[in-house]
């Protein structure tokens, strides 16, 4: 670049900004997280480079370079599950066209081990309700058991649920729209069958497909019994274990 008499050069001297956005700094990471930057230079902004290190006890620097991003938006798919557990180091890099760079560090904890706890709260309702109460009205699935603990469902964009009707019942895994049939007797007992379900398949969350394959494959089956209060929904395998956590939903 040159001045108003195209003689003399201007030098860039002015460095990019950029900006971890997301995750947050300190941040339990579980499964492939989006890293998200912001980044932007007074010229024309040429890259961003994406380095990882793991802290390890006696301060050894393990420095890595996993990807360059050429063009917005500047983020990175990382995927937590190719590290081991521990304390990690982000470090972004942005570099214009002038070589001018700006860098941006923060810290994350990844643990691909962490459950998510679910505590099933004690009704004190004396009245008693039947499935056929709550007929063509959406349950909404929040914990399941598994690992020998009843722990939180993943997160996705389509909530895992059960509608009873009065022949049949339906649902959300997750990702795919099952359906299915019941069978209740004697007050409170009921044998749940899978039918069938559709085909698409999922990418995110990271487990999605591997929590719906055991929600309708594995948990629903295993049902026998059940207590409802108002808005709370537990079924129990043949031992009286609670095996699934359901909550209307607040559009009922």
């Amino acid at each position: 670049e040159k001045d108003a008499d195209n003689t003399k050069p201007i030098l860039d001297t002015i460095p990019p900004t950029i900006q971890i956005i997301s995750p947050e700094p300190e941040t339990i990471l579980i499964g492939t997280v989006k890293i998200e930057i912001n980044a932007d230079d007074n010229n024309t902004l040429h890259s961003v480079e994406f380095y990882i290190r793991k802290l390890y006890p006696l301060g050894v620097w393990d420095d890595s370079l996993i990807f360059t991003d050429f063009d917005k938006p500047y983020e990175y798919d990382w995927n937590t599950e190719n590290y081991e557990n521990g304390d990690y180091v982000l470090t972004v890099i942005a570099y214009d066209d002038a070589n001018n760079l700006t860098t941006s560090i923060t810290s994350y904890y990844i643990d691909n081990y962490y459950i998510i706890p679910c505590i099933i709260e004690t009704s004190t309702d004396t009245e008693s309700f039947s499935l056929y109460d709550f007929i063509d009205q959406e349950w909404i699935l929040h914990c399941l058991y598994k690992d020998d603990i009843m722990q939180g469902v993943t997160n996705s964009n389509k909530p895992v649920s059960i509608t009873f009707r009065s022949e049949f019942l339906d649902g959300s895994g997750g990702c795919n729209n099952y359906n299915g049939g019941y069978e209740e007797n004697n007050g409170n007992r009921v044998n749940i069958e899978v039918w069938g379900w559709t085909r698409m398949y999922c990418t995110t969350p990271q487990d999605q497909m591997q929590q719906e394959h055991y929600f309708l494959t594995n948990l629903l089956p295993k049902v026998r019994t059940y207590h409802i209060s108002y808005e709370q929904l537990v079924l129990f395998d043949r031992k009286g274990k609670e095996i699934l956590l359901l909550y209307l939903a607040i559009d009922n």
